[in-house]
């Protein structure tokens, strides 16, 4: 606790009655229901999404895979998981990887950059690609940094924190 300085409280809505996934569509037009996933949703999603896209081709709508799509992908370059003797040759392919932006986790600029080119474009994403803002201050040490890298890499101003409207200027 000496090094908490952010802590988050919430709920998760549950069913009272079945204490079961409610996975479905509903009354109201194109919008289907998936609520009341607990504890097991991770090791269920792949058939979660399996059964919403059963659900969307029953209302008409095809969905076609992508073309080229891979369904893996290599993971960004990691300080925590580098071996110490490869360290050398990787700061001198990108010095970026001296420059640590998350203290906590120990991220890379050159992490960073690398979750945006690979499409990252929001703080949430920075976040969930490379474990940025992720350790005990919850970002308050680096929030500012990953906002100056997206604004320099995107060439903008204009950064989300999360979804569309999650504007972090105004």
């Amino acid at each position: 606790m000496g090094r908490l300085v952010k802590y988050f409280a919430g709920t998760r809505p549950i069913d009272d009655e079945s204490w079961d996934f409610v996975l479905g569509p509903t009354e109201i037009e194109n919008l289907i229901n998936a609520a009341y996933i607990l504890s097991p949703g991770l090791t269920a999603s792949s058939i979660i999404a399996e059964k919403i896209v059963e659900f969307l081709e029953e209302k008409g709508l095809k969905l076609e895979p992508k073309e080229n799509f891979s369904p893996t992908r290599e993971d960004i370059v990691s300080l925590e998981n580098i071996e110490l003797s490869k360290l050398e040759d990787l700061l001198n392919e990108d010095p970026k990887y001296g420059n640590i932006i998350c203290r906590c986790n120990n991220v890379s600029e050159a992490e960073i950059v690398e979750a945006i080119r690979r499409g990252a474009r929001t703080v949430e994403s920075i976040k969930f690609r490379t474990n940025a803002g992720k350790g005990p201050c919850q970002g308050s040490r680096c929030l500012a940094k990953i906002i100056a890298i997206l604004m320099r890499e995107l060439k903008t101003e204009e950064i989300l924190l999360g979804r569309k409207g999650s504007k972090i200027f105004m």
